[in-house]
């Protein structure tokens, strides 16, 4: 059985099962321009046994969508760079900043003030008197604010430079220090340390040479730098996922989907699937693994026949949105593989998420997600990102985080 599991643009109606278009379904209330024709489906079924009991079915057009707004020439997703990006800092799989906080970087720098007052007071007491005593303790407290508080040392990792086409990278800790030079939206690069509010980083600036420097901590990201590797592990098997979604002249498509799974720090898709449904992926990610595996989360197709424009980089509908609500885990993933780009949702924080799907039921993430993308303006692409942003609120602030792709190759995201 499929839930309803609304997918955009070409299958999107959730809150019921979706199946095909009957060719006399009737309008919705609000008017269409144009009613689309059936949707041609592979007529096998297959068995959904060994996958979880609850489904994906993601797609199917909302019942006020025209046809007409369907046209073959639909511009892509714009760029990362001409939407709006909210920045967040760099996380570990419970959202926390994961090289230092901040709080840490000001306790400590109060201690080695402290400290550093009390020794610099007593050796001015002896030295010069009571006024000796009050200028060993300032400039002790400053030496034992700046030896403990500006640097933090970070066990390093690395992350991706996300929030902007290019950063700059300063000599200091400071938006006001001296630029050293600039590094690129996805560049692989090394947090070596921490100050409050900036990471210091080693890596390849835009003109191909080493550099080490300061850049604000809302612009590296591990969790990009994640989605990233997945993506270039998975890219064949995802392009695969999409290319078998359809029939050979494209009239017929059938969503295709994986299990997104984690071993020693590779990871790669198993349990590839499809319902041969247009509109559905019966049976859902399987969490089956075997020794030393772990279960990221899944992928699937978003697939536009020819009757629906053959449109590609669409993102997520209020079904996939809705999905989340089943696997309220940090860290879990929901990725939509859309021929041009690739999108992913994460919990970033559970009990956020939580709260937000117990605030919103599944009727009203659809309700919502049609209003917002009923409003918006720009191409069909755009509109369904706006719908998602709507939803789900800016990165952080209801523990689901939006992510796409930006590169041709689709393997390097940045935040939505």
């Amino acid at each position: 059985m499929a839930t309803g599991k609304q997918r955009p643009g070409s299958r999107h109606d959730a809150d019921q099962t979706l199946q095909a278009k009957p060719a006399q379904a009737q309008p919705s209330p609000r008017s269409r321009s144009a009613e689309l024709p059936a949707r041609k489906r592979a007529p096998a079924a297959v068995s959904t046994e060994g996958f979880s009991s609850d489904a994906l079915a993601f797609g199917k057009l909302p019942d006020d969508w025209s046809q007409a707004a369907f046209r073959p020439d639909l511009a892509p997703p714009p760029a990362a760079s001409q939407q709006p990006v909210q920045r967040r800092a760099i996380s570990d799989t419970s959202g926390a900043a994961a090289v230092g906080e901040p709080g840490d970087v000001v306790q400590r720098s109060l201690l080695g003030g402290v400290v550093g007052g009390v020794v610099g007071g007593v050796g001015g007491m002896i030295l010069g008197g009571p006024m000796g005593a009050i200028g060993g303790a300032i400039g002790g407290a400053a030496i034992g604010h700046a030896l403990t508080g500006g640097e933090e040392e970070a066990e390093t990792e690395r992350v991706a430079i996300v929030g902007a086409d290019t950063v700059s990278v300063r000599r200091e800790a400071s938006a006001d220090s001296d630029e050293l030079g600039t590094v690129a939206r996805g560049a692989d690069v090394e947090v070596i340390a921490t100050d409050a509010g900036f990471v210091k980083i080693k890596g390849t600036d835009t003109t191909g040479a080493e550099i080490t420097g300061w850049i604000p901590a809302a612009n590296a990201s591990s969790r990009a730098r994640q989605l990233n590797q997945i993506a270039t592990d998975l890219d064949a098997d995802m392009d695969d996922l999409y290319a078998k979604s359809f029939n050979d002249d494209k009239t017929a498509v059938e969503e295709w989907g994986a299990t997104i799974v984690e071993k020693d720090g590779e990871f790669s898709a198993k349990h590839k699937r499809t319902g041969h449904d247009g509109g559905s992926l019966p049976g859902g990610y399987t969490m089956d693994t075997e020794d030393g595996e772990r279960v990221i989360g899944g992928v699937h197709s978003h697939p536009y026949s020819v009757d629906e424009g053959e449109a590609e980089g669409v993102a997520f509908s209020a079904g996939d949105i809705n999905y989340m609500r089943d696997h309220v885990e940090n860290g879990f993933q929901h990725w939509a593989e859309a021929g041009t780009h690739r999108f992913a949702l994460v919990i970033e924080d559970e009990v956020k998420a939580q709260e937000f799907f117990d605030n919103n039921n599944s009727a009203k993430v659809q309700r919502d997600w049609n209003t917002a993308f009923g409003a918006a303006g720009g191409t069909f692409q755009e509109k369904v990102i706006t719908a998602v942003k709507e939803v789900i609120g800016e990165n952080g602030a209801n523990g689901i985080d939006f992510y796409g792709t930006f590169d041709d190759d689709k393997q390097k995201f940045d935040t939505l």
